[in-house]
């Protein structure tokens, strides 16, 4: 899909090519994904449709572990294509997440909707921190 791209990126601006330094695994199922002496990276199946398959993904590392995940409960209008703040902190208090981090928010553009009111309602399912996630934030 991008091969005209990378090619005319690595003969017109010298740029390094991608294959000896990216190596796909394509995953079709949860499980383990990789693993070496630093970081254990694990996939889950999510609900997303229409995409499918759709992954969530977990990264243990020594001292500590982090999720990624895309939308884990979908309804049928727009809006509910996406987790709602409220099912983000429930999910997360389940799974015994200490920090939570919002992003994607739906509807972004909407200026009643404040950056608190996305937290509170994390923090009505949720007892741990609460983050709202910003472009080149760093946690």
């Amino acid at each position: 899909m991008n091969a005209f791209d990378i090619q005319t990126r690595i003969s017109n601006e010298g740029r390094v090519p991608l294959a000896p330094l990216v190596h796909v695994h394509e995953i079709r199922d949860g499980g383990g994904v990789m693993t070496d002496d630093n970081v254990k990276v694990t996939a889950a199946l999510v609900d997303h449709p229409p995409v499918v398959p759709a992954f969530g993904f977990r990264f243990d590392t020594h001292d500590r572990s982090i999720v990624i995940s895309g939308d884990t409960a979908l309804k049928e209008s727009i809006l509910a294509h996406q987790t709602s703040a409220e099912d983000a902190g429930r999910i997360a208090e389940r799974a015994g997440v200490k920090v939570l981090v919002l992003s994607h928010l739906v509807p972004a553009d909407d200026l009643q909707v404040t950056e608190e009111m996305w937290i509170q309602a994390a923090q009505s399912r949720f007892r741990g921190t609460v983050i709202l996630g910003k472009d080149l934030l760093e946690i």
